[in-house]
């Protein structure tokens, strides 16, 4: 396991991704950046090794910088205008107390409802913008049946 705690005490930028469909067929960024938080908590047994906060930066702006993109990672003027919007009004979001716990400890993907990609929205209400994603499915399953049909 990587020693993340003391990179970061380091100064390392440490930024979280996922590796693709290959090795975590989910892609769910927020389910990553939970794991970090969780994981080094149970390996050092220090509940606040990696406090949410930091998690959710890791996440988010870390990994914009650990790739040396300046323009991206956070909502403020100059910045492109790359967020997601998630469906709060749930029981794994209450009681409203520390918001940033509730997202790194508590949603996943499933929550999310919008995503907008340098100021373009990609997903509505839920409904995927930019393709056709039956058409999508329905390549991907005859793919897989090509592939392995002997």
């Amino acid at each position: 396991m990587a020693r993340v705690p003391e990179s970061l005490k380091a100064g390392v930028i440490v930024s979280l991704g996922t590796d693709g469909a290959a090795s975590n067929n989910n892609l769910d960024m927020l389910e990553e950046v939970r794991l970090a938080a969780m994981l080094h908590k149970g390996v050092s047994g220090d509940p606040v090794a990696i406090p949410a906060w930091e998690a959710l930066r890791m996440g988010t702006l870390d990994g914009a910088r650990s790739i040396w993109l300046n323009d991206v990672g956070m909502l403020k003027p100059g910045m492109k205008a790359d967020f997601i919007a998630l469906d709060i009004d749930q029981p794994h979001f209450f009681p409203r107390t520390n918001f940033i716990s509730h997202v790194v400890y508590a949603a996943s993907s499933r929550d999310v409802t919008d995503v907008c990609v340098d100021g373009h929205w990609i997903v509505r209400n839920g409904a995927c913008l930019t393709i056709d994603e039956e058409k999508v499915k329905f390549e991907a399953q005859r793919c897989f049946e090509r592939l392995t049909s002997g």
